[in-house]
């Protein structure tokens, strides 16, 4: 008799729960482990260089410095803290909300939180963005208004050589409640990531929350939950070079419009305890080259390009 058939037989004879698949836990895995986070926040919709000197920014830069990064580095995450995928300048536009939705396919994201401002899109042309989506869109303490459910997924769990991580989505509520006037219901944020924390940090190796609460709430953040290892913060604009550490989480954050892409090396030992990191800020300006291949898709797709006047405050580092 096949072996299929046997525990068959035994999950009768015992009763299908004992045959139930565990719950997953965190995998161990021998040898050192280096994992790479790409990040931005708060782009805006600005799929082009700013008019600005020097021009600085766009997606097709964008691109290519991700795929530099892929190629230099095995395993690598590509994450948004949020307000990325409001087209600013064409607020509500259902389609052009599709196309920057998609443009986040084509730049192989893994996960975008949802920051307040992604709400000015509208109900309808936000879920359709999240139905685009093939990365992971989260938000652990927005409800929808409807059926009470969240909005969005509240965290992924993604891998990387045989290492578990767990990113989480926070959404800022003041935001929220202010361009939707008060449709979209909103959990206190602090206790849905002690919550959500509390569920998951035994089936990982490493806890990646995407914030676009503020530094004021991220700062706070490692307190109430001490297995946080990594903040990507949102919200306020600014540029972490080097990254802020305060004994606890490390935060970093990638000012706003797309002008920064920010990159967090972590090197883990074989217990998967975290032992070193180094935290780069890159500037994108026309040294960083085009990626051929996002310029022609943008080119192609219908995606109105959306070009900021001026630099933002992100053109200061904060040390």
């Amino acid at each position: 008799m096949k072996a299929r058939q046997i525990l068959a037989l035994v999950c009768l004879v015992i009763g299908a729960a004992a045959c139930a698949a565990p719950a997953p836990t965190a995998t161990p895995v021998s040898g050192p482990f280096t994992l790479t986070i790409v990040y931005t926040n708060d782009g805006w919709g600005y799929t082009e260089p700013c008019a600005c000197d020097p021009s600085v920014g766009g997606l097709a830069r964008r691109a290519s410095y991700i795929e530099s990064v892929r190629a230099e580095v095995e395993n690598v995450l590509v994450v948004d803290a949020g307000d990325s995928l409001l087209t600013l300048q064409r607020v509500g536009d259902r389609e052009q909300g599709r196309l920057l939705a998609e443009a986040f396919n084509q730049l192989g994201y893994d996960a975008v939180a949802l920051g307040g401002m992604d709400f000015r899109m509208g109900l309808d042309v936000l879920r359709e963005q999240i139905q685009t989506a093939d990365y992971a869109v989260l938000s652990a303490n927005t409800l929808d208004p409807q059926t009470k459910e969240p909005y969005a997924e509240a965290y992924t769990i993604v891998e990387r050589a045989g290492r578990r991580i767990a990113l989480i989505g926070l959404t800022d509520a003041q935001t929220v409640a202010e361009v939707t006037g008060g449709e979209v219901p909103v959990m206190e944020p602090v206790e849905t990531l002690i919550d959500t924390v509390d569920e998951i940090h035994d089936q990982v190796d490493l806890v990646v929350v995407l914030s676009h609460l503020g530094f004021v709430f991220d700062i706070n953040l490692q307190k109430v939950a001490p297995e946080i290892d990594v903040i990507v913060s949102g919200r306020d604009q600014e540029v972490y070079d080097p990254p802020l550490t305060a004994a606890g989480p490390i935060i970093v954050s990638a000012g706003s419009r797309g002008e920064f892409v920010g990159r967090l090396d972590l090197h883990l030992d074989e217990t998967g305890e975290l032992q070193s990191f180094q935290g780069q800020m890159q500037l994108l300006t026309d040294e960083v080259p085009d990626d051929p291949e996002m310029r022609q898709w943008m080119a192609q797709s219908g995606l109105v390009p959306a070009t900021a006047l001026k630099s933002g405050s992100s053109g200061q580092l904060s040390k």
